[in-house]
C-alpha cells in the first residue's frame, strides 16, 4: 500500500442509461471505439499508463498533472469532433474533473479522499467540459497556457471542506506558456491521474448535493464554515503617508479574524493584490473562493480613528451591513474587535468560550507606539536587511514608549528571524540570538500570537533543528488554523526533514487558504520533490518560481543541483555562472553548513549537483 499526494482525474458519460436504452449495441460499439482508438492512445502519448479498466471505465496514471490536462482538454475535443454527425441527443459526451489530493495505491486499486472529491467534481463540468479544483488550479495557472473560469467555492457531498472550482475554457489553447527558450516551461506536479468514466447509476451516487451549475452563471455554494477575504482598507485620512496605517488596520483584522475556528479566512497576501484595483466584489469572490467580502476604509485625525466596515455577499452583491467606528486611537484594537464581532454575528459563527473571552477583552495600546509599531511592521514585510535596520528603529522606540506592547516585540523578532534566515548581516549568530530573545518576550507579554511562534521556528529552521521549529509551526496552527504560512513552512520543514509526502500536503493546503500565493509555496512543493528525487517534477516548478523571482538565489541553486544531478550540465553551468555574478563569495563548504536538509543523504545528493555544475568549494 502506497499513499501519496497525486492528481485525480474523473469523467463520466453523460446521459448513459438513456444512450443505451435508445441503442445498446450502437453505444456500446462507439464507446468501445473511442476507448480503444482516442482515449488509450492519448494517455500513452501523455505518458500515461492504464491502471484498470472497470466496464465503461478506466484509471490511469501519468506522471505530470500538466500533460493530464492537455490529456483531458484534447480528448474532449476530438470527442467533439468523432460525435459530429449524431443528432445532439444521441451524441456520446463527458464530463471530466481533475483534482489535486490524498490517494491510496492499494494492489493495483487506488482511493482515497483525492478519487472521492474529483468523482463528485465531474457533476459540476459541463458536458464535453473540463473542471479543475483549487488545489489542482493552483499548480496549474502559472505554467499552462489554458483559460480558466472560477465557479467559486463548492460544497460537495460527503466531503468537509468546500474546494474551489474552475472551468477549462472551450476553445483554449493547451500548449505550454513559452518563457525563456533555453528552458522548458512544461510544469509538472508529482502526479498520478486517475481517470475513472463513471456512468449511470455510479453518477447519481456520488453527485454532489447540488445541481451541476450553469457554467454561464457561476455561483458560490453556501458552506458550513462561511468564507471570507478582507479587503485592504482605503485610506481616507488625506495623507499618502498614512497608506501603511490603513494596511496595518487590515491586516490586523485578517489575524483576528484567522483565528476563529468558524471561519475560513483568505491570507494577506491573497487580498491585498486587490489594492487599488477595480474589481467587482462578485468576480472576487469568485477568485479568491470565497462567499462573502470585507471591505472598508480608515480616517485618522490626530489620535482619533474612523472605521467604516462594509461585509457584502460575493455572490448576490448585496450588503448585509455596514457600520462607522469612532474612537481613540489607543483603543483601536477595541474598534477592531468590534468589527470582528459583528462579522460573527452576521455570519452566525459559533465561537469557542476561548474566541468568546478574547473578543470581550479591553485593552489599551499607548497612540504613538501603536503608529511607530504600524510603521515598523510594513517595513519588516518588505524583507530586505535596509528595511529591516529601518524596522528596528521604529519598533524599539514604539517599545520605549510601551514596554508591554507584545506586537512590537513580535515584529522585532521577525525581523532578525528573517536576517538569520536568509543570512543579510552575515552575523548569524546574533540574529539567531536575538530573535529568540524578542519572541520570548513577546510570548511572556502575549501567548496567543501565532506569528511569535513562527517567528521561533524560523529560527529554529536556520539552526536546521527542524522538529523544535515544527512543533513551533504546529502551535502557531494551533492558534490560527486559516494560517496560510505556517501550513507552507510546516510543508517545508517536513519536506526538509525527509517527510516529503506530509510537506506537500500542507503546502497545497497553504494554497488553499492563499489562491494568489508568493513563489516560496511552490519552491516548497519543488524541495519536496527533490527529497523525493523526483526532479523532472521539481524542474518545471523552479523554473516558475525563478520567472517570479530570478533573484531568489535559494532556488536557482535548487535549480543547479537539480540540472547537474541530471547531467544537463551546460544548463547548469549557464545557472552557476549568474550564481556567481550575485555571490562572488560563493562556497559550496558554507553551502553545505546553510541548507535545511537533515538527511545526509539529501545534503550529499544537493552538494553533488552543485559540484557537477561546477561552483567553487
Amino acid at each position: 500500500m502506497e499513499r501519496r499526494v497525486a492528481a485525480v482525474l474523473a469523467a463520466d458519460m453523460v446521459g448513459f442509461s438513456r444512450l443505451v436504452e435508445r441503442d445498446e449495441v450502437g453505444t456500446l460499439k462507439r464507446q468501445k471505439r473511442h476507448l480503444q482508438e482516442l482515449i488509450e492512445p492519448m494517455i500513452t502519448a501523455k505518458k500515461g499508463r492504464i491502471v484498470k479498466l472497470t466496464g465503461d471505465g478506466l484509471i490511469a496514471e501519468f506522471s505530470s498533472v500538466v500533460e493530464a490536462v492537455q490529456c483531458a482538454v484534447s480528448v474532449q475535443a476530438e470527442m467533439a469532433t468523432r460525435e459530429a454527425d449524431f443528432p445532439d441527443d444521441d451524441k456520446i459526451k463527458y464530463r471530466v474533473a481533475i483534482h489535486l489530493g490524498d490517494v491510496i495505491f492499494d494492489d493495483g486499486d487506488v482511493y482515497g479522499d483525492g478519487v472521492n472529491v474529483a468523482a463528485r467534481l465531474e457533476a459540476l463540468a459541463k458536458p464535453g467540459g473540463v473542471v479543475v479544483s483549487g488545489t489542482a488550479y493552483d499548480v496549474l495557472k502559472a505554467n499552462v497556457d489554458v483559460a480558466y473560469k472560477s465557479l467559486g467555492e463548492q460544497k460537495l457531498k460527503n466531503i468537509s471542506t468546500p474546494v474551489r472550482v474552475y472551468q477549462v475554457v472551450e476553445g483554449s489553447p493547451v500548449a505550454p506558456a513559452v518563457g525563456d527558450p533555453r528552458r522548458l516551461l512544461w510544469a509538472t506536479a508529482a502526479a498520478v491521474v486517475v481517470m475513472a468514466m463513471l456512468g449511470g447509476v455510479l453518477w447519481w451516487l456520488q453527485r454532489p448535493d447540488s445541481e451541476a451549475l450553469n457554467p454561464e452563471e457561476p455561483a458560490l455554494a453556501l458552506t458550513d464554515k462561511p468564507s471570507i477575504a478582507v479587503l485592504p482598507f482605503d485610506n481616507l485620512s488625506g495623507d499618502p503617508e498614512q497608506e501603511y496605517f490603513a494596511d496595518g488596520i487590515t491586516e490586523d483584522l485578517i489575524t483576528d479574524m484567522s483565528k476563529l475556528t468558524g471561519l475560513t479566512v483568505i491570507a494577506r497576501n491573497s487580498t491585498f493584490v486587490y489594492k487599488a484595483r477595480s474589481v467587482s466584489v462578485n468576480e472576487i469572490g469568485q477568485e479568491l473562493g470565497v462567499r462573502y467580502v470585507l471591505e472598508g476604509s480608515v480616517r485618522r485625525s490626530g489620535d482619533q480613528v474612523r472605521i467604516n466596515a462594509k461585509l457584502i455577499d460575493a455572490k448576490t452583491e448585496e450588503n448585509l451591513w455596514a457600520e462607522r467606528y469612532d474612537g481613540a486611537l489607543a483603543n483601536v484594537f477595541s474598534l477592531q474587535d468590534e468589527v470582528t464581532r459583528k462579522i460573527v454575528s452576521a455570519l452566525s459563527v459559533t465561537l469557542t468560550t476561548e474566541e468568546r473571552e478574547s473578543l470581550n477583552e479591553a485593552y489599551e495600546v499607548h497612540p504613538e507606539a501603536y503608529d511607530l509599531y504600524l510603521k515598523g511592521q510594513s517595513l519588516v514585510n518588505s524583507y530586505s536587511l535596509q528595511s529591516s535596520i529601518e524596522a528596528r528603529d521604529y519598533l524599539q522606540r514604539a517599545i520605549l514608549l510601551d514596554p508591554s506592547f507584545g506586537r512590537a516585540y513580535a515584529a522585532l523578532a521577525l525581523s532578525y528571524a528573517a536576517d538569520a534566515t536568509f543570512g543579510w548581516s552575515g552575523d548569524l549568530t546574533r540574529a539567531q540570538d536575538k530573535a529568540i530573545s524578542y519572541a520570548r518576550k513577546a510570548l511572556a507579554l502575549n501567548s496567543s500570537s501565532p506569528q511569535v511562534y513562527i517567528t521561533l521556528a524560523q529560527v529554529y529552521g536556520s539552526q536546521r533543528n527542524l522538529e523544535a521549529g515544527i512543533e513551533e509551526v504546529r502551535r502557531a496552527i494551533a492558534l490560527d488554523p486559516n494560517f496560510a504560512d505556517g501550513y507552507v513552512l510546516l510543508g517545508m520543514f517536513q519536506a526538509y526533514s525527509g517527510r516529503p509526502d506530509e510537506g506537500i500536503e500542507a503546502i497545497l493546503k497553504a494554497m488553499e487558504l492563499s489562491p494568489d500565493h508568493g513563489y516560496i509555496y511552490p519552491y516548497g512543493l519543488a524541495v519536496a520533490h527533490f527529497v523525493k528525487a523526483q526532479y523532472d517534477e521539481a524542474i518545471p516548478i523552479l523554473e516558475a518560481v525563478l520567472e517570479r523571482n530570478n533573484n531568489f538565489h535559494q532556488g536557482r541553486l535548487l535549480y543547479i543541483s537539480i540540472l547537474g544531478l541530471l547531467d544537463r550540465i551546460d544548463d547548469a553551468e549557464w545557472e552557476a555562472e549568474e550564481v556567481l555574478a550575485a555571490l562572488p563569495e560563493f562556497s559550496i563548504v558554507e553551502e553545505e553548513e546553510r541548507v535545511r536538509f537533515v538527511r545526509e543523504e539529501d545534503r550529499e545528493r544537493y552538494v553533488l549537483g552543485l559540484r557537477k555544475a561546477g561552483l567553487p568549494d
